[in-house]
């Protein structure tokens, strides 16, 4: 869950202060070790399965959703707005 939230924040710093290239070159070393693990791990799995969370998903969902929004809104107002920090305090 680290990645979907920092993704935007960072990929956003790269296109703002550097150059859009940089988003291909972050992209190449953390791809390959996430690449080659389903491989590696997908022996040791049991053929057990367990149902879904379907709140937990909706909750972190939700919860994500709102931090994006505050991030967005804070800006160049840097969380002033009554919006951002409503949405900070719901996530």
């Amino acid at each position: 869950m680290i990645a979907p939230a920092s993704g935007p924040v960072l990929g956003g710093y790269l296109v703002e202060y550097q150059s859009w290239h940089w988003i291909f070159f972050i992209n190449i070393p953390l791809a390959s070790p996430a690449w080659r693990q389903p491989h590696r791990s997908s022996a040791k799995l049991s053929s057990q399965t367990r149902p879904a969370d379907v709140p937990g998903f909706l909750l972190s969902a939700s919860g994500l959703a709102c931090v994006l929004y505050a991030l967005a809104e804070a800006g160049p107002a840097a969380l002033m707005t009554p919006g951002s920090h409503s949405s900070a305090l719901l996530a």
